[in-house]
């Protein structure tokens, strides 16, 4: 198993870890770590993309960064949902949601909207990252809902 070699940046994401506030009282669950904040914790990828611990291993899942900024100019991550309008073909706009996804079959990250528009290309215009997968699963129960949909209005 090789990683890409492009984009090469990362961030983790762990569900088990506590965010408190400043009363310590728990606010929710699972964090990010990006770039220091992953190395001070002793985990880093070997040349072969694998994980490395020099430290105990930890429960984390790691999301490659696409290569694509937002237009708010934050960096979209694989897992990372987005908003973002696409032409109706009449002139008008459509707001869709989409997951960052890696596709093996094109080699490239895409915008996944589930099934529901069977392998059209659109031009994402004005896209804002809005959640991840893991922190706004409800976000994501949307694109698969829809696609559910279209998938069985079609039958």
């Amino acid at each position: 198993m090789k990683a890409s070699k492009f984009p090469r940046e990362y961030r983790l994401y762990l569900p088990d870890e506590e965010v408190r506030n400043e009363e310590g009282e728990l606010v929710s669950m699972g964090i990010f770590l990006v770039g220091e904040q992953i190395t001070a914790r002793g985990f880093t990828l070997t040349g072969d993309g694998l994980p490395y611990y020099n430290q105990l291993p930890f429960e984390c899942f790691i999301q490659w960064w696409s290569g694509f900024v937002d237009s708010k100019g934050e960096k979209v991550y694989e897992g990372d949902i987005c908003k973002f309008e696409v032409s109706s073909g009449f002139g008008s706009m459509i707001e869709q949601l989409a997951v960052m996804r890696w596709d093996a079959g094109s080699r490239q990250f895409i915008l996944h909207m589930g099934a529901q528009q069977g392998g059209i290309v659109y031009d994402a215009i004005n896209t804002v990252k809005v959640g991840n997968e893991f922190t706004n699963p409800d976000l994501l129960a949307k694109i698969i809902e829809k696609a559910k949909t279209v998938i069985v209005d079609h039958q």
